[in-house]
């Protein structure tokens, strides 16, 4: 119902179901809050990582080729991006590790909206309750653990 409705949004307000007798109606809305409800949408909680408690970022060895491909394509249609690196840590609390997204460019002012669109860019790939970490390589702890890394994306 919810495809026939996005499909044709100028067309349906809804939709009545007569069954055996009752009728009953959903409403674009109601179909979209059913829709919600069996798959929320990925909530993006800003918070700093303690980089005092945490361990340091590493490697990353837990992360789906369907994640680090979105990374890339995600990379590859922003220009302003230099290199993406996948790298992990434990957060103080937790006892497996939390993949950190890390990107490099330059303007400064710009690092919510890069961080918008990668949380949004990923999302479908990421598991149920998966949580992430993301840090701009200016960023003094980031810039230290990228020295020895390999990138995932590096601009051509």
């Amino acid at each position: 119902l919810r495809n026939m409705f996005k499909a044709n949004p100028d067309v349906y307000d809804g939709i009545l179901i007569d069954c055996k007798g009752e009728a009953f109606s959903a409403s674009t809305e109601f179909v979209d809050g059913v829709e919600k409800t069996v798959h929320p949408d990925m909530s993006v909680k800003a918070e700093k990582l303690n980089t005092q408690s945490a361990t340091p970022l590493k490697e990353a060895t837990e992360v789906s080729q369907e994640v680090k491909a979105a990374v890339i394509d995600y990379c590859k249609a922003n220009d302003e991006i230099k290199k993406a690196y996948i790298l992990q840590t434990v957060r103080q609390g937790e006892n497996k590790p939390t993949p950190v997204y890390i990107l490099d460019f330059d303007d400064k002012t710009h690092t919510k909206t890069l961080f918008d669109g990668l949380a949004a860019a990923i999302k479908k790939a990421l598991k149920q309750g998966e949580t992430i970490g993301m840090m701009p390589a200016y960023d003094k702890f980031a810039s230290v653990a990228v020295e020895n890394s390999t990138p995932v994306y590096v601009k051509e």
